[in-house]
């Protein structure tokens, strides 16, 4: 399925961009542990 076969019509932003956010959304799954434990090891070192 291609970004452009689905309708994003009542939407505020283009459908590009929420394909793009819901690609970044799988890609890098963030929760607030990694986070937490990123910045728990920055200011470690």
């Amino acid at each position: 399925m291609s970004a452009g076969s689905v309708s994003y019509k009542r939407h505020r932003f283009p459908s590009e961009l929420i394909a793009h956010a819901v690609w970044l959304y799988f890609r890098f799954p963030l929760s607030f542990r990694l986070i937490g434990g990123a910045v728990t090891l920055t200011l470690v070192c």
